[in-house]
């Protein structure tokens, strides 16, 4: 199945390919050790938001999934299996437990010297670790998945990039409120330089409200 398969969303249930399996899986989200410069490795939750094309990272607090960082799949150059960047030399005690196969990094960013994203499989069923050979398949999971995504984001049209940056740039509005202020639509529309008068945005607004969901 084509590229174009994952719009913004997935393919139907009786059309899925192996990809298409390991996407799904991917936006579920799984959890995955992060190494960070200044803190010591900890487990998070990754997944991918078709929609935007965006790697998430969340860290839990009570009971809640709140955003840590986010890596636009566009932006990803390479994703490599092994313990290629410096981070686990930064944490060699911990580094020294994982088999390279379990590990993989994410380089990406739009300038020239690129950022990176040190992860290690971690697949985690109910209070234990199951087998490493788990590991061993959710790392190569992520380094298909990720690197499919970034291919077909090299590939994607003009209008669908530009479909893909307002729904990224919408969706950064909610800030757990739940809710969608005048001020972040004003806000909104002057990020993607589009010309409304607040009179006209008032109206546009209240309507919003008044019609009936279809």
């Amino acid at each position: 199945m084509s590229a174009s398969s994952f719009h913004n969303g997935l393919a139907p249930v009786n059309h899925i390919t192996g990809i298409e399996q390991i996407i799904r899986k991917l936006e579920q989200g799984t959890t995955l050790i992060k190494l960070d410069l200044k803190t010591r490795p900890e487990k998070r939750i990754f997944s991918i938001k078709l929609e935007t094309r965006q790697l998430i990272c969340y860290r839990q607090v009570s009971g809640k999934r709140l955003v840590e960082r986010t890596v636009d799949i566009r932006e990803v150059k390479e994703v490599r299996v092994g313990k290629n960047s410096r981070l686990f030399e930064r944490w060699i005690e911990e580094s020294r437990k994982w088999d390279s196969i379990h590990c993989f990094v994410v380089f990406y960013g739009s300038s020239f010297t690129l950022k990176c994203l040190s992860c290690v499989g971690l697949y985690i069923c109910g209070w234990r670790t199951v087998s490493p050979a788990f590991s061993t398949k959710e790392c190569e999971q992520w380094v298909r998945g990720l690197t499919y995504l970034s291919e077909e984001c090299a590939k994607a049209p003009y209008s669908l990039e530009v479909e893909r940056w307002l729904r990224k740039n919408f969706y950064s509005m909610d800030s757990g409120r739940g809710i969608i202020t005048m001020k972040d639509l004003k806000n909104f529309l002057v990020h993607v330089n589009s010309k409304l008068s607040t009179s006209r945005l008032k109206e546009l607004f209240q309507v919003g409200f008044l019609c009936p969901t279809v």
